[in-house]
């Protein structure tokens, strides 16, 4: 009984030596185009829309020059409301 035993827990120990070896090799062979796609991003940084308040990722966001720089909208809609009201403002003035 016991030299069965022994084999399977030798041919246990050989299998997990085979899956170690395997894994080594995978990460050696691994491109490292392949290593730069799987690390992690940066996170977006959320804007808000200074016509309906909403937040938006940047990387999505409408972008328009204003006053003070770039101004961050949720959609076409908002930022064409937003040039539209600055500029009857400004022509009232």
């Amino acid at each position: 009984m016991w030299s069965w035993l022994a084999r399977v827990v030798r041919w246990l120990f050989w299998v997990l030596v085979a899956i170690l070896v395997w894994r080594w090799i995978r990460e050696w062979v691994r491109s490292p185009r392949e290593a730069a796609r799987r690390a992690p991003r940066p996170p977006d940084v959320l804007v808000q829309d200074p016509m309906c308040g909403t937040y938006v990722p940047r990387s999505r966001a409408v972008q328009a020059a204003g006053p003070t720089g770039t101004l961050y909208f949720c959609s076409r809609q908002c930022a064409d409301r937003y040039i539209r009201e600055r500029h009857s403002a400004s022509r009232r003035s």
